[in-house]
């Protein structure tokens, strides 16, 4: 049995930044990005909802 997979929320103002830490995170085998934010105030909408 698998274990469950590192939910990660990835916050940067760069939309590069975002992208690249995005591509890093899900090419781990136990990390998963299960969402984005360009920053902190819009992330707080995904915190509960996500679940990271």
């Amino acid at each position: 049995m698998s274990a469950a997979k590192i939910k990660v929320l990835c916050v940067d103002d760069s939309a590069l930044i975002r992208d690249l830490l995005t591509e890093i995170i899900n090419s781990q085998p136990d990390m998963e990005v299960v969402a984005v934010a360009p920053d902190p105030i819009a992330a707080r909408g995904f915190d509960q909802a996500a679940q990271p």
